[in-house]
């Protein structure tokens, strides 16, 4: 048996949904939001038309999939889960983008973690930079003068058609996600937060700090960048002790 607080929270979400809302609703422990109220939502929105997305903290991620192959796992709601799990070293290859296709014209579930959704949208971006340089490269490489650019070119062009080819697959994943697609976020306090969701993930070349190095003693990590703070303590370490500061 549902109960009335959990029909009117349904009914709440769907209709923000039909308007185009986005909504967050605050819910105590044992009221059922993982096993009633997010699979009541995954099977009113999702058909063959959206994707439904349930996103939860990584620790909650094989109960939640528990969950729900228990609840689609019957002849009557019958729904099929997927599981999204991508790291940084994982290729966006045509085999996930139909992946996701599927899970929405089966109008199943698919469930995953921020940190796989955002490792997602920074290989996004990182292909785009990739991309970019590969770009500039090839620009400045391309003139009568340049003759050592022409080594090894067949290789690149390789690579840059993979590249090419695994950011086709992140765009048609993006417009999945942005235009077919309904996300249900499970435990929001934590996947949103400021400082608990952060993702460092560097990009590009490793360039040295400005003023981080000293080009006159050979690049030498004693650069001007690191001497200025001991300047400063130098300075008021001789007023507090009158003394004359040595540096």
């Amino acid at each position: 048996m549902l109960r009335q607080s959990q029909v009117r929270l349904v009914r709440t979400f769907h209709r923000a949904y039909t308007e185009g809302r986005s909504m967050v609703h605050q819910m105590i422990m044992g009221s059922g939001k993982t096993t009633v109220v997010a699979p009541l939502l995954a099977l009113l929105l999702g058909d063959s038309a959206t994707l439904v997305v349930q996103v939860v903290p990584q620790a909650l991620l094989d109960f939640t999939r528990g969950v729900a192959r228990e609840r689609f796992g019957d002849a009557v709601l019958c729904k099929p889960v997927y599981t999204l799990q991508l790291e940084r070293n994982t290729s966006v290859d045509a085999r996930l983008v139909h992946k996701l296709r599927t899970a929405r014209d089966d109008a199943g579930v698919v469930i995953t973690h921020p940190t796989a959704l955002k490792s997602f949208f920074l290989k996004f971006v990182e292909l785009m930079k990739d991309l970019e340089e590969s770009f500039l490269t090839e620009e400045s490489s391309n003139t009568i003068f340049n003759f050592g650019g022409w080594m090894g070119k067949s290789s690149s062009n390789e690579l840059l058609k993979r590249r090419h080819a695994e950011l086709d697959n992140c765009v048609a994943i993006m417009e999945l996600l942005q235009n077919q697609g309904v996300e249900l976020l499970d435990e929001v306090d934590l996947i949103l937060h400021p400082l608990r969701s952060e993702l460092n993930w560097p990009l590009g070349k490793a360039v040295p700090l400005d003023l981080g190095t000293d080009r006159k003693a050979g690049n030498q990590p004693s650069g001007l960048r690191w001497r200025i703070p001991f300047m400063l303590l130098d300075g008021m370490l001789s007023a507090y002790l009158d003394t004359c500061p040595v540096t």
